[in-house]
């Protein structure tokens, strides 16, 4: 039961929480308002600010692992320190990523474009959830191992 409360607190609040939040617009303005709300929130790259978090976080607990297991043998450490890499290079990808998304979402303010690009047809939305699944699944995964 502990690590279900330890999953909806450090991984489904910030990923899930502004989303279902957003939602909640669709009692009172309808559910088309509440889904473009939900797409204007996280269109622009906005979602890879959480896999960043999510990334540190995971790293931060995966060096206290390292530092209060005594007990880890060499393949452990060496499993550990690739994981810490893995998520170092998430949070680098995700930061170059959501500033091409910002600088593409200021080159359409720019431009002024039509309605049509109330939904993004760009990969940015897909890419920034996908990155950030990653992130959820890989966070809930070292969390489970090492605990």
């Amino acid at each position: 039961m502990n690590y279900f409360f330890w999953f909806l607190l450090n991984l489904g609040v910030p990923t899930l929480g502004p989303i279902f939040i957003l939602s909640l617009a669709s009692v009172s303005f309808g559910r088309n308002t509440a889904r473009e709300l939900i797409v204007a929130s996280i269109k622009d790259g906005q979602l890879y600010w959480s896999a960043i978090a999510l990334s540190s976080a995971a790293i931060y607990e995966l060096n206290i692992a390292l530092i209060h297991k005594r007990e880890v043998v060499g393949t452990e450490i060496t499993m550990i320190q690739l994981v810490i890499l893995i998520f170092s290079i998430l949070i680098v990808g995700c930061a170059v990523l959501v500033a091409n998304a910002s600088l593409d979402a200021h080159e359409r303010e720019v431009s002024m474009r039509t309605m049509s690009d109330r939904f993004p047809k760009n990969r940015t939305l897909r890419l920034s959830i996908g990155l950030t699944t990653v992130a959820v699944i890989a966070y809930a995964s070292s969390h489970a191992i090492i605990s």
